[in-house]
């Protein structure tokens, strides 16, 4: 390595998004991640975040990796030769080493999903901190999660898109069904469009306060077409869509219809066989609440809000069926960028999700209160 001085310590802002595209990297299945960060008026790179090695491992990247030179910004024999000797150090096959903006990346595992790991991480990381460069004090800036998300979604994607094109194969055969079986596949290709759209969704940036100037959106027929979905998982569960009709909030249904599903199956999630999950609404001054209710094990006061939070479980979940943590967060979200809010509201017996979201041409209607 180069003799390197005039270090800097890189700004609070990047090196947060840093650390947090660092641990996705190994919640995605990466053995370790580093991510070096050019410090403003240096020559050098600064080790930012470090996730996955510890012992001597991480003990020596802290030491004799904590700055690499900025050429190494640049692909070439230099980048190569680094990425070479830290899977040295780190005793592993393969190591992916790409550059993210101002950023160094690597990601050590198996060497295809090193660098689909990398080259996904890479470029969310640059989206990232494009955004913290351009957000102002009422943005929203990068949230905790978001790359997890977004690798999902990326994950997610093909295999969805395979999928869909096999049941237009199906449909489009010729081959005789009856027409509870054309019904089925009908509902499956609805189903997969609306993933389709998630998945694309989530691997871009959010549009803040999208209720604001969104379309006009029919809670009842919103909260029965997501009844429908869930009806075809056969689950046994009854769903109580208690809505009139002509209620409406603005938005992007597609959106919409996924917090509604979220908040839906995660009730169905943890309801006990044959328990009823209820939809309903209260009309507000400018906005319009949606409750979801179960008849489950309820939640605990002290995880209220950590819910809410990426790849987190109520403390019920052992009892409740599989899930990965993501849908309330995923909620929360989106219902945060049409400038509305979600809560979750203590109940004597079971769980009450409430939707605040505002009417059509509203603006942001606030935070929640208990």
């Amino acid at each position: 390595m180069e003799d390197l001085t005039s270090v800097a310590t890189p700004p609070l802002a990047p090196a947060q998004a840093a650390r947090a595209a660092a641990e996705s990297a190994t919640r995605m299945g990466a053995v370790a991640s580093a991510i070096w960060l050019a410090a403003g008026g240096s020559s050098s790179l600064a080790l930012a975040a470090l996730a996955g090695p510890a012992g001597r491992d991480r003990a020596r990247l802290e030491g004799a990796w904590s700055h690499l030179p900025h050429s190494l910004l640049g692909a070439g024999p230099a980048r190569a030769e680094a990425a070479r000797e830290l899977a040295r150090v780190l005793c592993v096959d393969h190591v992916a080493v790409t550059a993210a903006g101002p950023c160094l990346v690597a990601v050590a595992g198996a060497r295809e999903r090193a660098h689909a790991m990398a080259s996904v991480v890479a470029s969310l990381l640059e989206s990232k901190l494009a955004g913290i460069a351009d957000t102002t004090p009422a943005g929203t800036g990068s949230r905790p999660g978001d790359l997890e998300l977004a690798w999902v979604a990326h994950e997610l994607m093909a295999p969805l898109v395979a999928v869909r094109a096999a049941v237009d194969h199906l449909t489009a055969g010729g081959a005789e069904r009856s027409g509870e079986e054309s019904e089925t596949l009908r509902e499956v290709a609805v189903e997969l469009d609306h993933l389709v759209r998630l998945c694309d969704g989530l691997l871009r940036e959010p549009t803040p306060a999208a209720g604001a100037g969104g379309e006009a959106v029919d809670v009842r027929d919103l909260a029965q077409e997501v009844a429908r979905s869930c009806r075809l998982e056969g689950s046994g569960h009854n769903i109580t869509v208690a809505v009139p009709p002509g209620v409406l909030v603005g938005g992007d249904r597609v959106q919409l219809r996924i917090v509604v599903s979220n908040l839906v199956r995660n009730s169905l999630a943890y309801s006990p066989p044959s328990g009823t999950v209820t939809v309903s609404t209260e009309e507000n001054d400018g906005s319009v609440t949606v409750t979801v209710e179960d008849e489950g094990p309820g939640i605990r006061e002290t995880e209220r809000e950590r819910i809410f939070h990426p790849f987190v479980r109520g403390s019920a979940a052992e009892d409740a069926a599989e899930g990965h943590g993501l849908g309330l967060y995923i909620a929360r979200r989106l219902v945060d960028d049409h400038g509305g809010a979600l809560w979750a509201e203590p109940r004597a017996r079971g769980a009450a999700f409430k939707v605040r979201l505002p009417v059509p041409g509203g603006g942001a209607v606030g935070t929640w209160a208990s």
